[in-house]
């Protein structure tokens, strides 16, 4: 088995199986009527619970697969972060299992948005600071006078990513739903195509949760739903936690490239959910669906052949 497929089958083929049968599983549990929001979800507790688990599994087991311990549970005690951003690995399928049972257990989706937001800016702030903090590095005196430009960036970064949940969000709500994980494989594919140049473990992970992505897109092109409320659409559990890890994976890429994208560049792929959003919003009354999606990804579209245009490979310097 050459390299290239078995990173395919490690790193994408098999996140994906497993978000696909996951999330089917999560598209098919009740939710309330428009209008209804405070009419309780009934019988979604195992559904959720099983669906959020094989998504979660499907990430971790590529993580497992890639560094050999999959088959060997006596090791798993073993494994260990080379870089605080591995923590990712194991934190963003968690938080899948976690917010997937807040949706499930809250009596009704008016509760669900009212703790989810702050549960969701807590663990995006934590996945942020404990990514790019590395204890190590932060001891080299080239660090300390680097703390303000790494402050700034976790404070940009932490908003950026919250913008982006609740566009996302927005869009999912605004009639969108069926395609809108597909913007989050936009940003996840642009940020892959920085990030591979320079830092293959990294670039691996976020493959990782581009094969998660594009599992919950097929389903979800093939089995719609729209939400009333805000964390109240049942992909939300799998789709915000991925943005995270989308939005911190960009952060890290300039501390492994010797020339660093320009600031545009990287803060228009930052932003890139919100971004489409914007844009959608002059379509959403007066534009087919089918307009709308291919709008958004005519922007994802371009946004990536500028970074694969623009970009060169890199040496880390980290």
């Amino acid at each position: 088995m050459n390299f290239e497929i078995q990173v395919f089958l490690q790193r994408i083929a098999i996140p994906a199986v497993a978000s696909l049968v996951g999330g089917w599983i999560l598209l098919s549990t009740e939710e309330c009527t428009e209008n209804y929001e405070d009419e309780p979800l009934q019988g979604i507790f195992l559904k959720t619970l099983l669906g959020t688990v094989l998504c979660g599994t499907g990430l971790l087991a590529s993580d497992l697969l890639q560094r050999g311990l999959l088959l060997k549970p006596e090791d798993w005690l073993s494994w260990k972060a080379s870089y605080q951003w591995q923590w990712m690995a194991i934190l963003i399928p968690s938080s899948f299992v976690v917010l997937g049972l807040l949706r499930s257990s809250l009596p009704v989706p008016k509760s669900i948005a009212n703790i989810a937001w702050p549960m969701l800016a807590i663990l995006t702030t934590c996945t942020v600071v404990v990514s790019l903090m590395e204890p190590d590095v932060l001891k080299e005196e080239k660090w300390k006078e680097e703390l303000k430009s790494l402050l700034w960036r976790i404070a940009v970064g932490t908003a950026a990513i919250l913008l982006n949940i609740a566009t996302l969000d927005n869009l999912a709500r605004s009639g969108a739903a069926r395609w809108t994980p597909l913007v989050l494989v936009g940003q996840l594919g642009c940020v892959a195509a920085i990030i591979l140049q320079s830092y293959a473990s990294l670039g691996e992970w976020t493959l990782a949760c581009i094969g998660s992505t594009v599992g919950l897109s097929i389903g979800s092109l093939i089995k719609g739903s729209q939400p009333p409320t805000f964390a109240s659409w049942q992909l939300s559990s799998i789709v915000f936690p991925l943005t995270i890890a989308s939005g911190v994976s960009l952060l890290l890429s300039p501390y492994f490239q010797s020339q660093p994208l320009s600031l545009w560049l990287q803060g228009s792929v930052l932003v890139l959910p919100t971004a489409v959003w914007l844009v959608d919003i002059i379509f959403t009354r007066f534009a087919n669906p089918w307009v709308r999606a291919l709008c958004a990804a005519g922007i994802c579209s371009v946004l990536l052949a500028a970074i694969l245009l623009i970009t060169k490979p890199f040496q880390s310097e980290w």
